[in-house]
C-alpha cells in the first residue's frame, strides 16, 4: 500500500465496506475507492454537517476535537475519522461489523497519515 488509492482499496476489502474516501476540510474529494454512493450520500456533505455539529457541541460543552464519528442508517453506516488534515470517510452496508472497521483504521492509522501526507 504505497498510495492513497491503495490504502482506500484495502479498506474496501473489509467485509461490508462499499466505499472509502479522503475529503479535505471543505468537503472536497481527494481520492476514493469502491462503489460511488448516491449524490446525496457524498462524504463531503456529511463531513461539513459533522464539522458544524462538532462546533456546536464544542461551544456548549468542554470537549476535545472529534476523533471518530459513526452514523447508522437503516440501509448503511457512515464512518468519519480525521486523519492528518483530512477526513477518512467510509460507507458500509447495514449490519457490518463496525468494530472490525474501527480496528483496521486503528491498525493502519500511521500508514494512512503517511500516504495522505505524501499527496499534499
Amino acid at each position: 500500500m504505497n498510495s492513497i488509492k491503495d490504502a482506500l482499496d484495502a479498506l474496501c476489502r473489509i467485509d461490508g465496506v462499499t466505499y472509502a474516501s479522503f475529503v479535505d476540510a471543505e468537503g472536497e474529494l481527494i481520492e476514493a475507492s469502491g462503489d460511488e454512493p448516491e449524490k446525496f450520500l457524498m462524504p463531503g456533505s456529511f463531513v461539513n454537517a459533522l464539522r458544524m455539529l462538532c462546533e456546536q457541541i464544542d461551544s456548549q460543552y468542554p470537549v476535545e476535537n472529534m476523533s471518530q464519528s459513526y452514523i447508522e442508517f437503516e440501509d448503511f453506516n457512515f464512518t468519519c475519522v480525521p486523519i492528518a488534515e483530512y477526513f477518512l470517510c467510509i460507507i458500509a452496508s447495514s449490519g457490518v461489523n463496525l468494530g472490525r472497521v474501527r480496528l483496521e483504521i486503528k491498525k493502519n492509522r500511521k500508514h494512512l497519515e503517511a500516504v495522505v501526507s505524501v499527496s499534499e
